[in-house]
């Protein structure tokens, strides 16, 4: 008999799971591709030379560093180097691939110490960054047409804001950063509003703006967000989509890349 997660094979009367998927030992979720985590090769998509190589889903021509492909995505980015000086750069991709600059501070949100099994909030002081109206949750405990299960690069957590509203992300001791990379979609609605602003020391240094989707988990890098101590995100809008539950302003985040002294 079939269910939405297991199907039986007629030939071998085993409960499989379909094409491009993996179990993981609750449920089939989809194969992985270059860049992604890993934990065997079953998890990357091997039909396409696809494999686990530390913990990473490696192919044949992966570069150096991930990459991820996206659907339609639109960014805006404002550098401010002095109050009367801006460069803005408008970015706008179909259907192409966006590469995820280098890190040396990977946050996927899966070793917050402890946290419980389900959802909480993420503590400050982890990953050496203080969190306000950041939350954990596991992808299992969501809907399985929610965009929660899309943003998640590795098991079993990613980032949200509980209440829907707008997230800060501070150095915790001083040390200021550089803001790399992040992967993220909406949890309900498509189309949700995002401005993301970095900050040092009071005064923002640049501005991202862009639209997060329930079906597609999309990358955003920034070469320049250097020496800053926080990261804001304002989140507004949104179209709810007919095959959802809910239609909050949920965002959510994994992959999260920095790199501190920079």
């Amino acid at each position: 008999m079939n269910n939405r997660f297991l199907y039986s094979d007629t030939i071998s009367g085993r409960c499989e799971c379909p094409t491009h998927t993996f179990y993981d030992g609750s449920m089939c979720l989809n194969q992985r591709f270059d860049g992604d985590t890993c934990a065997s090769n079953s998890w990357c998509r091997t039909d396409l030379n696809i494999s686990c190589i530390a913990s990473i889903c490696v192919g044949p021509t992966t570069p150096s560093i991930p990459s991820t492909t996206v659907t339609s995505y639109t960014s805006t980015t404002v550098q401010i180097s002095s109050p009367s000086s801006t460069m803005i750069s408008t970015t706008s991709v179909t259907s192409a691939t966006t590469t995820v600059a280098t890190c040396t501070t990977l946050i996927n949100f899966d070793d917050i110490p402890g946290a419980s099994s389900t959802s909480g909030i993420i503590p400050n002081g982890y990953k050496n960054l203080n969190w306000m109206n950041a939350g954990y949750i596991n992808i299992s405990t969501t809907p399985s047409s929610s965009g929660y299960r899309v943003a998640a690069s590795s098991m079993p957590f990613v980032m949200y804001n509980p209440t829907g509203g707008n997230v800060t992300i501070t150095t915790a001791n001083g040390t200021r950063f550089s803001f790399d990379s992040l992967r993220f979609t909406s949890a309900w609605v498509n189309s949700l509003n995002v401005t993301m602003k970095t900050i040092r020391s009071g005064s923002v240094t640049s501005i991202i703006t862009f639209r997060a989707l329930t079906t597609t988990k999309i990358t955003d890098s920034c070469g320049f967000c250097t020496n800053i101590d926080t990261i804001t995100f304002e989140i507004v809008g949104g179209i709810t989509g007919s095959d959802l539950t809910q239609n909050g302003t949920q965002f959510i985040i994994d992959n999260l890349c920095i790199s501190f002294g920079n």
